[in-house]
């Protein structure tokens, strides 16, 4: 192990750096970069805030209150490899993301932490293949919220110009939203099972419908899968 110790700095400076390199979003228009490293961080937060509304309510499914969000901090480490993939990417090919991000999240820790460490640092919930199925859906859940959390400050952003401004662009307000619509129908299962979801979930959907005019809201599958694709076309 001492052999490898001098590889920890580098190490941590590798990740650092390569997290704040590496920006978020791809093919969709923000109004400032978001890197792999800003994400974590404030994934982590959002995480420990529903891990501990859980556990307010007496986390009667048994979720792991701390190790939830300690996978949180490095959910996204084999994202410095490729990047980020967004959100609309992602489940067009679900297993075979998940297989090459665990491979590549194994291949970042072994580039820096010595092997008999290497277990400190587990896969996040949703790669890893012996988690329990309400860690994995609560997780899930988690990472949709922030998607969600995200893409309405987004539409807050785009509809200040729509006060200020001759350029508001309502295609961006309805692209977001279809992120916002996309994540908070993926909280649908959870939201029965954890009352941390669904009190997360309604604040979402309640924000939502005030900051989005009711004439741009996404209201069903097919409006967004339209979006989508035409996002990804781009």
């Amino acid at each position: 192990m001492m052999t490898t110790i001098g590889k920890l700095e580098r190490w941590f400076r590798f990740v650092t750096e390569e997290g704040f390199r590496h920006k978020r979003w791809g093919k969709m228009r923000v109004s400032r970069p978001e890197s792999v490293l800003e994400h974590s961080v404030k994934q982590t937060y959002l995480s420990i805030l529903m891990y501990h509304l859980e556990g307010t309510f007496g986390n009667p499914h048994g979720l792991n209150l701390l190790g939830g969000p300690l996978r949180a901090v490095s959910h996204d480490l084999d994202e410095l490899i490729e990047g980020d993939i967004i959100l609309h990417e992602k489940v067009k090919n679900k297993a075979a993301a998940e297989a090459k991000a665990r491979h590549d999240f194994e291949v970042i820790l072994a580039q820096g932490i010595p092997q008999k460490l290497q277990g400190a640092i587990d896969l996040p919930y949703d790669l890893d293949p012996n988690a329990a199925e309400a860690e994995q859906l609560f997780w899930a859940a988690c990472e949709s919220i922030g998607y969600a959390l995200f893409a309405l400050e987004e539409i807050r952003e785009a509809m200040k110009l729509a006060y200020v401004s001759t350029d508001f662009d309502e295609t961006l307000v309805r692209e977001w939203d279809s992120v916002v619509y996309f994540a908070i129908s993926q909280t649908a299962d959870a939201a029965k099972r954890f009352r941390s979801v669904s009190t997360f979930r309604r604040a979402v959907i309640e924000e939502r419908e005030r900051i989005v005019p009711s004439d741009l809201i996404i209201g069903n599958d097919a409006e967004h899968d339209r979006i989508r694709d035409e996002i990804l076309a781009r």
